[in-house]
């Protein structure tokens, strides 16, 4: 059985790249401000692409890491007088942060505090700071960001300092935007989907897993691998011509 990862990359793009690289961290800058860690999520805006775990694993990070979403919703997604995608106002949910939660601890804190004459103890203190943290919105650390073409998201991939691709197992056999990052030897974590899984015997050694869902084992993959240097592109072993050939040859084998 012989087989091709997708691939979108064209062979002239590492050299375009190396040259735009900069002019693209530049735009992560202007977006989520200047001496962040740039971690990016991409493809189209579809509850299988697990957008929401990218999101939550943002609580776990430090507040110099930023998340850049890639992205649009799939336009066989967009309905008459619809007024929001529902998955996109999902998300947006999960970003503005849990109110709910937020006023329950507060009001708890008071009711506390009015008891015990204005004083609460150091471990409750503690822990509502803990769940203000992780029910406070992240309008300053997540970004949504238009859906780019091949070459950009190709720029956009370059640029970043970590991309994930946290999605969920639908069957599907071949993934180009996982391929990118890893051909442009990027920090890049994915999650344990049969589609990666067999993607990695075509990169061995060069992709960082997480269980599905995990957004706690994502952030500390992205922490982890924060700490290494990056691998950068080893040449490109596959590329949309190798595709095309290795189907063109198949098809006459036939």
């Amino acid at each position: 059985m012989i087989d091709h990862p997708l691939s979108y990359m064209r062979r002239n793009w590492l050299e375009k790249l190396s040259q735009e690289n900069r002019g693209k961290r530049a735009e992560f800058e202007a977006v989520a401000g200047q001496g962040k860690k740039y971690i990016v999520a991409y493809g189209f805006l579809s509850e299988y692409k697990g957008i929401a775990t990218a999101i939550r694993a943002m609580r776990y990070l430090p507040d110099d890491y930023a998340l850049l979403i890639y992205g649009a919703v799939h336009s066989g997604n967009i309905r008459n007088f619809q007024k929001i995608n529902p998955y996109l106002g999902t998300l947006m949910a999960e970003v503005g942060g849990d109110r709910a939660t937020q006023e329950r601890v507060a009001k708890l804190g008071r009711s506390i505090s009015r008891g015990n004459g204005g004083e609460l103890s150091p471990s409750f203190e503690k822990a509502v700071t803990q769940l203000h943290e992780m029910s406070k919105p992240l309008t300053d650390r997540v970004f949504f960001v238009e859906a780019p073409d091949d070459f950009d998201l190709a720029r956009v991939v370059s640029a970043a300092d970590a991309c994930v691709l946290p999605h969920m197992e639908i069957g599907q056999s071949a993934s180009g935007v996982a391929s990118q990052a890893i051909d442009l030897g990027k920090r890049t974590l994915l999650s344990r989907t049969h589609t990666f899984t067999e993607l990695a015997d075509y990169f061995p050694g060069r992709i960082e897993f997480f269980e599905i869902g995990n957004s706690l084992q994502l952030a500390q993959g992205i922490i982890r691998l924060m700490q290494g240097d990056e691998v950068g592109p080893q040449g490109l072993a596959y590329t949309n011509m190798t595709q095309a050939k290795f189907y063109r040859e198949a098809f006459q084998w036939r």
